[in-house]
This record gives C-alpha cells, sequence and structure tokens, in this order.
C-alpha cells in the first residue's frame, strides 16, 4: 500500500472518529442543557404543589380555628347545650366551611360527635371508626394549649387527608379546653382536578406501601424520566409526627425533549454536509504540502543509504517542516556531544542524593538533592571529603565496605547513621559502584543514597511492639492459641494453654488442630470450625474440654473461647483466646436449678393454698351461710316489726358470706385451677379465658387444637402459668380490649403465641424507665418468671412489642435431646 493511499485511509478515519465524537458531544451537551431545564421546571412545579398543599392545610386550620372559639360550641362539648347540633350543624356547614368531616372530642378523648357530608366517607370507603383510630393515633385528642393548633397530613388506607385539630375554649379565650375540634378534607378526584387546574401538571397520589420508605431527597423531590413524553417528581409527605405516610407524583409532558432531538438532527445534517467538503479540501493541500514532500526526502534516503554515506545534504530548502527535518537529520552526530549534559539533567532531577568522588574519597560531582540537605553549594562541596557526614561510629564499616569492591563485585549496599545539617542523628541507604577502566584500575566510584529514617524507626518501634505483644503473650491468663486458617495448623502456643491442655509446646506447635486429643469431640471440632471459617473479625462461643487422652472427665472444664481473625502476609491467622469458665457455669447451672426448685415449690404451695381454700375456709363459709339462712326462716312473723332491723342484719350478713364464698373459690381457682389436674390443659384454658372475659369484659380470641394427649404436669402447669400472666399483663398494663392466644402442636414443638393491641411495652405512669436503658421501662417479675419457667424445660421465649401492641411467642420441646458426647 503506498504512502498516499495509507495517508488517505489515515485521514479518513481520523475525520470519521472527530465527526462522531463532535455529534457526541454536542447531542450529550444539548440533552444535558434541555434536560437541566426539564428538572429545573419540574422542581419548580414540585414547589409550587408544596406551597399549594400548606395553603390547603392553612385553610382547613383556619376554618377548625374559627369555630373553636365559641362558646355555643364550648357548652355542647361540656355537655350543657345539647342542642347546639340540631341548630348549628348541618350538610350545608360542612359545605360551607369546604370540610368534609369534623368531630367534637371531650377531654377524656371519648367522641362526642362525628359529622361528616353526606355519602363522602363511604364513597372513598372510610369507615368512622378507622377515622376516629387514626385521629386518635396522630394524638391530636386532647388539646390542652389554647389557640395551639396542631395540622397536617394523615393517611387512613389508601387515603391522604388533610387534618386540623384546636381546642375548643371560651370566645374570651379564658378557661381550660372542653374538648378538641379536629376537621379535615379528604383528597379525592376533585381535590386534585382543583389543583391541577392550575398548574400544567398531574397529581397521583402513592401511599407508602408497608415495609417500604417514600424516599426523600434534597430538594425534597425526586425527579425521574417516565419515558420520552413524561418526566415525573416525587414529593414526601409527613404526618404530624414528621414519618413520611405518602408520596405525591406529578407528572408533565417533555415538549423541550422533542425539540431537542430535532436540534440534533439538523445539526448532524449540517456538520455531515460541511464535513465532506472540508474532507475533500484537507486532503487536497495535505497531499500537496505534505505528502509529496515526503515522499520525494524519503527516496532522496534511500539513495543516501545505498551510497553509504552520511546523508549530512538532503537538498531540502525552506522554512518548511520538512526542511526542518533534514536539518536535524544533519545535526545528529552533532547531538552526541550533547549526551553528557543530558545525563547532568537526568541525574540532577532526581530525588535522591548522588555524588561521585575518586578514589582518593574527594567528591568530583553531585546533584542538587545532595545539596540542598547538606546545606552546602555546589562549588562548596566539590573536593570535600566523600563521607564528611557519615557519623563517627559508622565510619569504619563504610571504608571496609567499600574497600572490599573489585572488578568481579563492584556494587555494594549498606545502612549507616548520618549527621544530619538541623542537629540529631538520621539513617542513609546507599548503593555505591566502582567504575574501573579496560585495564582494571579503579577510576571512579558513584554513590545513590536516600534518606530512610522514618522506616527504620518505624522498623524499630515494630520490634518494640512485637517485643511487648510477645510479653503479653507468654504472660497472659487466658490460653492463647495461633492457627493459620487455610491448613488449621497451630503455629503458636503460650504457657497457659499448655497448662490447661497439659502439654508441652514443642509437642503442640505444627500440628493439625483437629488432631488435638483434648478437641476430638465432635460438637467442640463443629464449634471451633465455625470459630475459624467466620468471616466476622471477632466472635465467641463455648466448648467443653475433654482431658488429653481424649476421654471425657467427670468434672469436665468450660471454656469460653474468643476468635480474632487478621491478615499476616500473604496467610490469614486466627487467635483463640480460651478462659476458664468452669466456676461460672457450676454457679450458672445451681442458680437454674435452685429457680427451677423455688418455682416448683411456688406451685406447690399455690396447690395447697387452693385446697385449704376450698377444702376448708370455702366449707366453713358455706355453713356460716346455712345458719344463717335457718336463722332467718325461724324469726316469728308476728314480731317482724321487731325483728326487721335483726332481718335486714340477717340478710347482709348472708350476702356479704355469698360474695365471700364467691371469691375464695375464684382465688382458689386462679391459684391452681383443677380443671388442670383432672382434664388437662385445654379444658383449664377454656375455663380460665372464659372466666377472665367475664371478670375484666375483654375480649380473648382463643385457637387450640381439638384434641391434645394429657403432657406432664409440670409442662401443663408452665403453658397455663404462661397465659395466666400474659392475659393479667393485658388487663393491667396494655389498655387493649382485645387478645389472641394460639396454641399449636407440630414436630413434637409446642408453641403459643399471646398477642393483644395494646400501647405496648414502653415506659408510662406507671412503668417508669430503666436507669441503664433510657426509654425502656422497668420489668416486674413477671416476666422473668415466664421465662425462667420455659427455660426449665429447654424452652425459649420471645417478646415483641411496639405502638401496634405485644406478641409473646414460646416454644416448648415436648422431647429433650439429649447432649452430643463423641
Amino acid at each position: 500500500m503506498s504512502l498516499r493511499l495509507k495517508s488517505l485511509l489515515l485521514f479518513s478515519v481520523a475525520v470519521v472518529l472527530l465527526f462522531g465524537i463532535v455529534v457526541v458531544l454536542v447531542e450529550t451537551l444539548i440533552e444535558r442543557q434541555f434536560t437541566d431545564i426539564e428538572v429545573e421546571k419540574m422542581l419548580q412545579q414540585s414547589d409550587r404543589f408544596s406551597a399549594d398543599l400548606q395553603s390547603a392545610v392553612k385553610a382547613v386550620t383556619s376554618e377548625v380555628g374559627d369555630w373553636a372559639p365559641w362558646d355555643e360550641l364550648y357548652e355542647f362539648a361540656a355537655g350543657t347545650n345539647p342542642d347546639f347540633p340540631a341548630r348549628n350543624l348541618d350538610d350545608s356547614t360542612l359545605a360551607n366551611l369546604h370540610l368534609d368531616f369534623f368531630g367534637i372530642w371531650r377531654q377524656d378523648g371519648s367522641l362526642i360527635l362525628l359529622k361528616a357530608l353526606p355519602g363522602h366517607l363511604e364513597r372513598n370507603r372510610i369507615a368512622p371508626d378507622h377515622l376516629q383510630r387514626a385521629i386518635l393515633r396522630q394524638r391530636l385528642v386532647p388539646q390542652n394549649d389554647i389557640g395551639r393548633p396542631a395540622s397536617g397530613l394523615m393517611r387512613i388506607g389508601n387515603h391522604i387527608l388533610i387534618v386540623a385539630a384546636q381546642p375548643i375554649a371560651h370566645s374570651d379565650r379564658t378557661g381550660p379546653p372542653a374538648g378538641t375540634l379536629v376537621g379535615g378534607r379528604i383528597f379525592g378526584p376533585d381535590e386534585v382536578a382543583s389543583f391541577e387546574e392550575f398548574a400544567d401538571y398531574h397529581i397521583r397520589f402513592l401511599p407508602r406501601p408497608d415495609g417500604q420508605v417514600v424516599p426523600a431527597v434534597k430538594p425534597p423531590a425526586l425527579v425521574r424520566f417516565v419515558d420520552a413524553q413524561t418526566i415525573s417528581s416525587t414529593i414526601p409527605l409527613t404526618d404530624f409526627r414528621g414519618q413520611i405516610v405518602a408520596g405525591a407524583e406529578l407528572a408533565c409532558a417533555r415538549p423541550l425533549h422533542l425539540q431537542a432531538g430535532a436540534t440534533i438532527r439538523i445539526f448532524v445534517v449540517a456538520l455531515a454536509s460541511s464535513g465532506g467538503i472540508l474532507l475533500f479540501v484537507v486532503w487536497y493541500l495535505l497531499d500537496a504540502n505534505v505528502i509529496h514532500p515526503v515522499r520525494r526526502l524519503a527516496a532522496r534516503l534511500a539513495q543516501a543509504a545505498t551510497a553509504g554515506k552520511l546523508p549530512s545534504d538532503l537538498g531540502v530548502t525552506g522554512g518548511g517542516e520538512l526542511a526542518g527535518l533534514a536539518r536535524r537529520i544533519e545535526d545528529l552526530a552533532r547531538t552526541i556531544e550533547r549526551t553528557e549534559a543530558n545525563y547532568r539533567a537526568i541525574v540532577e532531577d532526581q530525588t535522591e542524593f548522588i555524588f561521585r568522588y575518586r578514589p582518593s574519597g574527594r567528591i568530583s560531582f553531585v546533584n542538587d538533592a545532595y545539596c540542598r540537605y547538606s546545606g552546602v553549594r555546589r562549588e562548596n562541596l566539590l573536593g570535600r571529603d566523600a563521607h564528611h557526614l557519615v557519623a563517627d561510629e559508622d565510619i569504619g564499616r563504610v571504608h571496609a565496605a567499600i574497600d572490599r569492591l573489585s572488578a568481579e563485585e563492584p556494587v555494594c549496599i549498606l545502612e549507616h547513621r548520618v549527621r544530619a545539617p538541623g542537629g540529631g542523628v538520621a539513617w542513609f541507604r546507599r548503593t555505591d559502584r566502582a567504575i574501573f577502566s579496560d585495564t582494571g584500575e579503579l577510576r571512579e566510584l558513584q554513590c545513590v543514597a536516600r534518606d530512610f529514617t522514618q522506616t527504620h524507626l518505624a522498623h524499630e518501634r515494630l520490634e518494640a511492639s512485637e517485643a511487648r505483644y510477645r510479653r503479653l503473650f507468654e504472660t497472659a491468663t487466658d490460653g492463647i492459641l495461633i492457627v493459620k486458617q487455610s491448613t488449621r495448623v497451630i503455629a503458636d502456643v503460650n504457657p497457659e494453654l499448655c497448662r490447661i491442655l497439659a502439654c508441652e509446646r514443642p509437642s503442640l506447635i505444627g500440628r493439625s488442630l483437629e488432631a488435638l486429643p483434648a478437641f476430638n469431640s465432635q460438637r467442640t471440632q463443629r464449634t471451633l470450625a465455625k470459630l475459624l471459617d467466620s468471616s466476622q473479625p471477632a466472635h465467641h462461643a463455648e466448648i467443653a474440654l475433654f482431658s488429653v487422652t481424649g476421654a471425657a472427665t467427670a468434672d469436665r472444664c468450660h471454656l469460653e473461647v474468643t476468635a480474632g481473625i487478621y491478615d499476616a502476609g500473604d496467610e490469614t491467622i486466627v487467635q483463640l483466646n480460651f478462659r476458664d469458665i468452669s466456676l461460672r457455669k457450676r454457679a450458672h447451672d445451681e442458680l437454674r436449678q435452685l429457680s427451677g426448685q423455688l418455682l416448683r415449690l411456688q406451685d406447690e404451695e399455690r396447690r395447697r393454698i387452693a385446697r385449704e381454700l376450698h377444702d376448708s375456709t370455702a366449707q366453713n363459709l358455706s355453713a356460716v351461710q346455712i345458719a344463717v339462712t335457718q336463722l332467718i326462716s325461724h324469726l316469728d312473723p308476728a314480731l317482724l316489726p321487731a325483728d326487721d332491723k335483726a332481718r335486714r342484719s340477717l340478710g347482709e350478713i348472708r350476702a356479704l358470706t355469698d360474695l365471700s364464698l364467691r371469691e375464695i373459690r375464684t382465688i382458689s381457682y386462679l391459684l391452681h385451677p383443677p380443671l388442670l389436674d383432672e382434664v388437662g390443659l385445654l379444658f383449664a384454658l377454656r375455663w380460665y379465658v372464659d372466666g377472665f372475659m367475664t371478670r375484666t369484659e375483654k375480649i380473648v380470641h382463643l385457637d387450640m387444637p381439638d384434641s391434645l394427649e394429657r403432657l406432664p404436669s409440670e409442662i401443663e402447669t408452665t403453658v397455663f402459668r404462661v397465659v395466666q400472666e400474659s392475659l393479667s399483663n393485658v388487663h393491667r398494663h396494655s389498655g387493649s380490649r382485645k387478645a389472641w392466644i394460639r396454641l399449636s402442636l407440630k414436630g413434637g414443638i409446642l408453641g403459643l403465641e399471646i398477642r393483644d393491641e395494646g400501647r405496648g411495652i414502653g415506659p408510662g405512669p406507671d412503668r417508669p424507665a430503666g436507669p441503664h436503658r433510657p426509654g425502656y421501662p422497668v420489668l416486674g417479675v413477671g416476666i422473668a418468671g415466664m421465662r425462667e419457667r420455659l427455660r426449665q424445660f429447654g424452652g425459649s421465649f420471645e417478646i415483641k412489642s411496639g405502638p401496634g401492641g405485644t406478641t409473646i411467642r414460646t416454644n416448648l420441646p415436648l422431647e429433650s435431646d439429649e447432649s452430643e458426647e463423641d
């Protein structure tokens, strides 16, 4: 391929690439500019929508605030003006106020009146009780501060509401509020249409899906391009407590995007037309002024090479680029003379200290880096001793290393101390090279040195740190084992672990961890494998240590193992710390046995007290009741006026006796229901739940199997006590009107779940916050007792609590698993 054809091909490719780059850049710039304009416009629309939404909130707040300080409304809330709704509150009132609903609550939180536009709540599928609960959940009722309204957004189902609450006060703003007035509007098609009427966007509300949060960014709108014709922004909507409950999506058309596409197409056509013309003109000029002269110069160079002569005269004249190239070729010989100067320039640019010195030890050359370090000018350094900076204690070692240089080994590398110009001592690492003549005579030496003081000090600190670690390692009260993670080979072990394992250190180092007889239990092997294979930087586990022979000891040693993983070069190292917790383990076991014994004694005492109350005290009261009844029947009717007072007293005694008898029987059944021993857990639970609903007027949903085989009495008592304590907590603390109990048996596991919809476990008037966990209540002994009862039989106990209620889940294995010993 000729030079002209190659040049044409390369030039065409370059022009096409340049054309493509220009098109891409221009297209990117135009699209980015138009996109920025669209985004800015969308953000302005978002700001306008937010302002309109705030105006709507202010309008609702103003309407509610105008009604709240009204004497007749105050009297109605106080219960002294019952005719107020008939005279003042009809459907036209809400229409005039531009409200969809409003309600009146007393200060104690009870609802007096909830009124809405006819069919408005039904059309939006909002139940009045759901609306009431949502207002109470937002803590809008009661409002205790006169003149301080609360307003904002609220979500019910898939609907967004604007709600305002205002204390009901006297018109003169005196006296305590009599209640709370709450009014609001529901976002529906009409409200959305009113927002879209004066804007060029469409609104769509996005209720927050459960478990997700509408993103909130700065600026407070998430802009995205739906497609080529539509752009949208999502604005997070927050409730009274600042929590995101929904999002508002504004969608607009993208006319600028279409204009950008048309502009780009016009630009590409114009650029392609002008580029073709420019390509032809430039190629013609390039061929005439560059390619043809280069071909002629190449032909003359080929002729000179064939003749074997230096092309000192190429016959190129003029002042163009080719003439300059010819002159540079002619000056090639003179360039060799400048090699030494170029070498000096390279040496001067180095950051290392470079100097040359004669065999006599006198400096013949230094670079600028050496001059700057020593603080001496170049002319004052030339001729001085090359080792004038070397510390006195190392000067002999430096001279000895230089004297050993020879033609066979002309290089030596050494480290030594130097006297720093500012005082003190620094460290140099230097490389000296001896330059010999062809006859083997030493002509000159060159030294390249650098200051590595910081590296040397870091190395010394590392050695000191290693020494301190070794002292800690050897004297630690915990047993320490260093293992290579990849091979499980023991790299090091401290004396304390040797004492625990009753082994000598040389017999442990280099052995596999699995090969140690003390760790040959399968359970221990699995525990250690998890510790070694974990990617966490540090974690803990417990193991039972066997004797060095591999047999289980009678008095087993329990160890707490802490694993730490770190990298040492190309190898990952695991450090295992073993701490003897045998005493703590035995104390814990004894404490658990004592707790179980106390619980059993408590149940026995309850059973005994219940039996005594039922068999003794209740029978005595029954005898008193019979005696009083007989005494009343034997009173003489002829003496009725005289015995009237006595008859009334006897009647009161009989009534009190009946009441005491019922209470004693109830207490006896609560202490230990006989049904639990006679017919089993299911009948006892049904009896207790029925009695609980009768006494407390709460609703309890009971879900149990149709039949259940009799369980051991201790397990039935444990499950019954958990249900009894949980329902007692629901009655006394949660404030929930309903509770759910589910008992199931699956795979040998007896599961129990109890939940309510109360206020949850949190600090309150009867549950102060704990000193160690602010915001959490100090729990009583009930929950601890339930947990301990279940723990005695290997069961689990879990509590989940929040504003929506509390859930207790327990799992109780009916067949205990034997501990694995290998």
